[in-house]
């Protein structure tokens, strides 16, 4: 810093305002109120950020059948520390908080609950870049399957037909 004119300052402010980091896609969900509705089975979110201190992001995961949940957050531990947090019915179920670019969490769910997932920085900083992969138990697909679509359709011929045992395993099924 100099002075235009070459004086001394005894005093003065410096302030430094970088680049804003953008809101990844799945805000507003900073609180346990507003968290994403992810629905049950396996998804992989990518380029998710804490964008402003304080702003942890919620999701919430259903479990369609029972089996294991695991929950991995991937990110840059040099640029910011994340911590992943599972809970259900207000209780925290895991909790992962290490010292590497990868936290961790797992839980057995039964078919049913809703499950929060919590990702936050413990101290406060943001983080530009993170991804979250969550594996779950889904419905297994009826034995129709694969009919998602008219090219693939079980055909049932021109009798009358009861089919039992039918699912929508999938959102897009």
């Amino acid at each position: 810093v100099l002075s235009p004119s070459g004086d001394t300052q005894e005093n003065y402010d410096l302030v430094i305002a970088g680049p804003d980091i953008t809101p990844d896609s799945y805000e507003p969900n900073d609180t346990s109120a507003t968290a994403y509705v992810l629905g049950g089975g396996s998804h992989t979110l990518t380029g998710l950020t804490i964008n402003e201190s304080g702003n942890d992001d919620w999701f919430t995961w259903t479990a369609t059948a029972a089996g294991t949940l695991t929950v991995d957050a991937l990110f840059s531990h040099a640029q910011s520390n994340l911590e992943l947090v599972l809970f259900t019915g207000g209780s925290r179920i895991d909790l992962s908080n290490s010292t590497t670019d990868h936290e961790h969490v797992t839980a057995i769910v039964t078919a049913g609950p809703t499950y929060f997932i919590r990702v936050l920085s413990p101290s406060g900083d943001t983080q530009e870049n993170y991804d979250l992969v969550i594996a779950g138990p889904d419905i297994t697909p009826d034995s129709y399957e694969p009919n998602d679509t008219s090219a693939t359709a079980y055909v049932l011929g021109c009798r009358s037909h009861t089919l039992t045992g039918l699912n929508i395993h999938e959102s897009v099924n």
